[in-house]
């Protein structure tokens, strides 16, 4: 337990100290960025699977902040590394493992614990998904396009709990319903 605290003070600190820096050079920036997002995920898993009561949710709090604070910095600098990088390139296959990392912890944590839990992160990863410039099937098998679908579902979830005074609205039914739909044709 009081080496759990100390990484989580460490942490806090590392990701308050990224929060000042600037985005330029970009590529630094971004590479600063994984560096801690692969140390949050070590400690997110460690977390996890440990047997002491785990504080996953504080790190993916903190990987949330990091890749909120690399996207309000420098927008869709992520994906646009991405799309640079040559598919079979080290560093591109290291910043897709990461970022894959945390989609995959984002997605299990929202689809089961509930949109309750989501918080919002301007990094968005579903365009990433819906395009294969990210590709978790090569990864861990599971392909993108059904990971952006589960998303949309734990989304949708999400905004009914959010216009639930309103359900019964015209607007909000129609809106409703055009996202049902939408899902159920990227289903079939």
């Amino acid at each position: 337990q009081r080496l759990q605290s100390r990484s989580l003070a460490k942490l806090r600190a590392d990701v308050d100290r990224f929060s000042l820096m600037e985005a330029t050079p970009l590529e630094d920036f971004v590479w600063a960025a994984v560096q801690l997002l692969d140390v949050i995920a070590h400690l997110e898993t460690l977390e996890i699977f440990s047997m002491l009561q785990g504080q996953w949710e504080m790190h993916h709090q903190a990987a949330r902040r990091v890749l909120t604070h690399v996207e309000t910095k420098a927008p869709s600098a992520i994906g646009a590394m991405l799309s640079r990088l040559p598919a079979h390139d080290a560093q591109r296959r290291r910043l897709e493992f990461c970022i894959l990392n945390f989609v995959w912890i984002d997605i299990l944590a929202t689809s089961t614990f509930g949109a309750l839990t989501y918080v919002h992160c301007a990094f968005d990863y579903v365009h990433l998904l819906d395009a294969g410039i990210i590709k978790p099937q090569d990864t861990m098998g599971c392909h993108g396009r059904v990971l952006a679908i589960v998303t949309r579902i734990a989304r949708l979830e999400q905004w009914m709990l959010r216009h639930h005074a309103r359900l019964d609205e015209f607007d909000i039914q129609a809106e409703l319903q055009r996202r049902r739909t939408q899902i159920n044709e990227e289903l079939d």
